[in-house]
């Protein structure tokens, strides 16, 4: 964790100091800058654009799940728009900063992360009720997804194969520079493709390998200093389908997935 400067720890500290917030909100799609301040504040590249936005008194104890924060801003400034017609279909993040204009370079503080909760409409307003992102840590994650792929991981318990009976050991005839791309004439026994998504063991480093043509691989990160003649395992991959599953490790019995369920939409149907 970054600590602050001796500067920031002053300007904190100081009997008269001059603070402001800065407020990030973000979707998957879209990002927003908003400040407290009176004029623009630009902080890591990005400009933050002084609106009426105002914050309770952060509740902050020995469990970090429940902080919470409650952030009012006017309905018509987006995002907080969205939340007056309908509730948005992505979640909605935010990040509360603070800093001193007259620090330079200005240095911030994360006084609050998480995302937004729960809203209400206060008149002209809409107050949105934030919690800490450690408040997902306690959501319960589903063991099983209700989706065509399979739930299980190539070799783990209900797979049911055996790592080692796919194990292929052989020894490198050639590296390019940066280590992506290897070659070894063992690779070649099998037919192109076979080692799409699984991984190889070089010198303890364990990389996925992204695609297998011939006698060659590339993966997905580097190898560090991988030469000619060093020994190597390589285990295939699988994608989860039932056409894989049965096609490539006949293992149809142990396909821990729902391949009949429809990819489209049955409501969107004319």
């Amino acid at each position: 964790m970054k600590e602050a400067s001796d500067e920031y720890i002053a300007l904190e500290t100081g009997v008269t100091k001059n603070p402001v917030e800065i407020y990030k909100f973000w979707t998957d799609s879209e990002t927003w800058y908003f400040t407290s301040s009176d004029v623009a504040i630009t902080y890591d590249g990005h400009e933050y654009v002084p609106i009426p936005i105002t914050r309770d008194a952060l509740t902050q104890n020995e469990d970090p799940a429940s902080n919470v924060c409650t952030i009012t801003i006017s309905r018509l400034t987006d995002p907080a728009i969205q939340y007056v017609a309908s509730i948005p279909m992505h979640t909605m993040e935010v990040m509360i900063i603070r800093l001193h204009r007259i620090q330079d370079p200005v240095e911030g503080e994360v006084k609050f992360a998480g995302y937004v909760d729960t809203h209400s409409i206060k008149g002209m307003t809409v107050q949105l009720k934030c919690s800490s992102i450690a408040k997902w840590l306690e959501q319960n994650i589903p063991n099983y997804l209700i989706e065509p792929g399979c739930n299980a991981s190539l070799f783990d318990d209900e797979c049911k194969l055996v790592a080692a009976d796919y194990q292929t050991d052989g020894t490198l005839t050639f590296t390019n520079e940066t280590g992506t791309i290897l070659t070894a004439d063992e690779f070649a026994l099998q037919e192109d493709g076979y080692f799409n998504l699984g991984h190889i063991l070089i010198n303890g480093y364990r990389r996925m390998i992204t695609q297998h043509i011939g006698d060659s691989v590339t993966l997905r990160y580097p190898i560090p200093v991988p030469d000619v003649g060093d020994s190597f395992s390589a285990w295939p991959g699988c994608d989860g389908s039932i056409e894989m599953c049965l096609a490539k490790y006949n293992n149809k019995d142990n396909h821990r997935g729902y391949p009949d369920v429809p990819l489209d939409n049955p409501t969107l149907w004319v």
